[in-house]
């Protein structure tokens, strides 16, 4: 038995407040009539109903958590594995993959989308409460800041939590000072906010949002710029207009749900002291740093010429995090006659064009698209490894072998295309699974930060 001294750390956690379960209603008048149209097989007649409910903004929202929660599948997460069976070394697929589930994608997309429109509104939180008990006052952040709070920390006891006492005054404060007046009245910092209604304070940390200067609120989000640095003279630099790289941060409020690994920022302005631009070109774009947070992102910014001891006088644009859905399992089958069926989710669709037999191979077209400038659309590349194949019934089997095709543009949508392979000699292809992402769009905030000190 290893000792003590080698075990790995344990973090010790204990739930404070829990979010309450969302208010289900059960469907009425039209907005009835245009759920039971979600399940309708033409693409076309579904999207507009789809719209309808989302113009009918997010008051609907328990009607459709009500539809979700009483459909055929019960409200169960869309997403089933295939299973490996040891003895054959085979694949078994569950059979609910091969059903469209078209009314349950389509009321979690309305869902999330309703949703995200509650949850972007920044919280405005009140706490007055004297030698109280610190469960009562995290409890009321947490229900102000719609977010589960727990505290916790490596391995010593948390009973302290219920027995502390503590005075606490803040009017009408945004979320990030909210949680300042905590600190500084508990010792408490957020060591987990992971963007999913979940929030974790611990004792003698410093945390990634404490004491961030220059810092704006835009809707659930904190965006700083953390530094600024001199690019070293280079050709590529000079070539490039670049002397300045600023790292621009964003934290996200726990409350907006849904939120990916992946950020961009848009500038609309960039100008110095002396009212000179230090941007190029209209609008540049700029993508984070590959990371697997949820709540917080990174994205450098190249910026022009910064004369010594001058500085960014107005940094104007806007910020966009992922968001979406679980991924889920989504299955065209008797793909033999599905020349131009589609399979869609949140503005993403799959296509399956020409299905053809070379030689002793069978090929099927598939066309992957979604609008300009997407999460999604930034994966379209023969480097990246599209999560679509083929299932084979009769051996059981996923066959992914894959032929990037390009990318063509369609209006304001980017189109990706494939071809997949089938090994020599294999049964005709039945059925074709696209596992969809997790970031289907983006959360977009405007944002402008002053004065900021130059390298």
């Amino acid at each position: 038995m290893a000792s003590s001294t080698l075990a790995q750390p344990v973090f010790l956690e204990k739930v404070v407040y829990r979010c309450p379960e969302p208010e289900m209603r059960e469907p009425a008048g039209r907005v009835a009539e245009m759920i039971r149209g979600l399940s309708d097989e033409a693409p076309e007649r579904r999207r507009d109903r789809a719209g309808a409910l989302l113009e009918m903004g997010a008051g609907i929202l328990p009607q459709l958590r009500w539809a979700l929660q009483h459909g055929e599948n019960g409200g169960r997460p869309l997403s089933w594995d295939m299973r490996h069976v040891a003895e054959g070394k085979k694949w078994v697929q569950d059979p609910r993959n091969l059903r469209p589930w078209h009314a349950e994608h389509e009321l979690d997309v309305l869902i999330s989308r309703l949703e995200e429109q509650q949850r972007a509104v920044g919280s405005l939180i009140t706490l007055r409460h004297t030698n109280a008990w610190l469960t009562n006052v995290l409890g009321d952040f947490g229900r102000q800041a719609e977010s589960d709070v727990s505290v916790g920390n490596f391995y010593l006891p948390l009973d302290w939590v219920n027995t502390n006492r503590v005075t606490v005054n803040a009017e009408h404060v945004n979320f990030w000072e909210a949680i300042q007046v905590i600190r500084e009245t508990t010792g408490l910092e957020p060591v987990h906010l992971d963007g999913q209604n979940r929030l974790v304070l611990q004792k003698a940390t410093r945390s990634a949002v404490s004491d961030l200067a220059r810092s704006v609120v835009s809707g659930a989000l904190r965006i700083v710029p953390v530094s600024a640095t001199r690019l070293m003279a280079s050709q590529d630099a000079a070539e490039q207009g670049t002397s300045v790289r600023l790292r621009l941060a964003a934290f996200a409020e726990p409350k907006l749900a849904g939120t990916g690994p992946h950020a961009r920022v848009r500038i609309i302005q960039c100008i110095d002291d002396r009212g000179e631009s230090l941007v190029a070109g209209d609008a540049p774009e700029f993508f984070s740093i590959e990371s697997s947070d949820t709540w917080s992102w990174t994205v450098p910014l190249d910026l022009g010429h910064l004369g010594p001891g001058h500085r960014i006088s107005r940094l104007s644009g806007e910020f966009s995090v992922g968001i979406g859905l679980m991924d889920r399992y989504m299955t065209i089958t008797n793909l033999i006659n599905a020349q131009g069926r589609t399979r869609e989710l949140d503005g993403l669709t799959v296509r399956v064009g020409k299905v053809s037999r070379s030689g002793a191979c069978h090929q099927v077209e598939v066309e992957l698209s979604a609008p300009r400038g997407s999460p999604f659309a930034g994966t379209f590349s023969a480097a990246a490894e599209p999560e679509i194949w083929l299932w084979d019934e009769f051996t059981q089997t996923i066959v992914s072998q894959k032929v990037f095709n390009g990318i063509r543009e369609d209006g304001e949508r980017l189109v990706g295309g494939w071809k997949l392979i089938t090994p020599e000699n294999s049964p005709r292809p039945e059925t074709l699974v696209w596992k969809t992402p997790t970031e289907t769009r983006w959360h977009t905030v405007p944002f402008e930060i002053r004065d900021i000190v130059g390298p």
